[in-house]
């Protein structure tokens, strides 16, 4: 990452509360701070976080995934309240921009949140495809995933919603065939086919409950054809899960922070000091 800067304000709070008899000698501890007792919202007023300010980079680059991601002009505004995440934020990546906001939800089993815009982007870069004259892509894209480490459930609750005016027939195309290389599906198949006809327009995707579906226009000759839908088909079924394992592990640790963060005490015990997340669920 090159250029990084950025001026960030985070104040946050809790509160001491002990259930263990305190020592006189207990290193770094008074018997003032341990006599404290149960922590209450309002003794200390509950946590409290404000943030301001903004990030900002010239250029980044990601090497873990599948495939490099090279991305520039790079800005993002958090926010550090029950709903932490990102305000917005953008970036331009791949010949064209992007820009959104994201969020951890407030839920005992949260689920992570983002909204998005992008414009020009050229996916053709990342498939093997022929160069094309109407290679970017345009649209709208939502999803949201239960933050944890599992794969098969992050695949079995993932939401997703896109909507894509415009796309290259050729980057369809690659998108289609990554996702039934055997050509087992008879309706990715019949859309293939059509796509080579002509320029695909308004493609919807949505992913709910584990299934996937695709729908869309391809226009020919000046003339709009519906193409055959792609409804209800299994996720895992499709070659997927290899790219989710990685994302499934970023989670997992998104999660511990997440905890980490929303706890609203410390409790000192017999062998050191956790923060607590719940009654129930302490984290060292």
């Amino acid at each position: 990452m090159d250029g990084l800067r950025g001026d960030l304000k985070l104040a946050r709070a809790v509160v001491m509360q002990s259930d263990v008899p305190a020592s006189p000698d207990a290193p770094g501890l008074s018997r003032r701070v341990l006599g404290v007792g149960p922590a209450s919202r309002s003794a200390a007023g509950g946590a409290q976080s404000e943030s301001a300010g903004s990030i900002r980079f010239g250029q980044a680059e990601f090497r873990g995934g599948p495939m490099p991601l090279e991305l520039s002009d790079g800005f993002a505004v958090p926010r550090f309240d029950h709903r932490p995440g990102l305000s917005r934020f953008g970036f331009d990546i791949l010949g064209g921009s992007v820009r959104g906001n994201a969020a951890f939800g407030p839920e005992d089993e949260p689920r992570f949140t983002m909204h998005t815009v992008f414009t020009n982007v050229d996916f053709a870069r990342l498939l093997d495809t022929a160069p094309e004259d109407d290679a970017s892509v345009d649209g709208r894209l939502r999803f949201s995933l239960p933050v944890m480490a599992d794969a098969g459930r992050i695949l079995e609750e993932v939401e997703l919603t896109a909507l894509v005016p415009r796309i290259g027939a050729g980057t369809l195309d690659s998108l289609l065939a990554a996702m039934d290389p055997d050509g087992a599906d008879p309706n990715i198949a019949a859309q293939r086919r059509m796509v080579a006809m002509g320029g695909p327009r308004d493609i919807s995707v949505r992913i709910r409950g584990g299934n996937f579906s695709l729908e869309g226009e391809v226009e020919v000759f000046g003339i709009r054809l519906k193409l055959p839908p792609v409804r209800r088909v299994s996720l895992a079924a499709l070659p997927v899960r290899d790219m989710v394992e990685p994302l499934a592990e970023v989670l997992g640790a998104a999660g511990r922070a997440l905890r980490l963060w929303r706890s609203e005490s410390i409790r000192p015990v017999p062998d050191g000091p956790v923060l607590v997340i719940t009654e129930d669920n302490p984290l060292r």
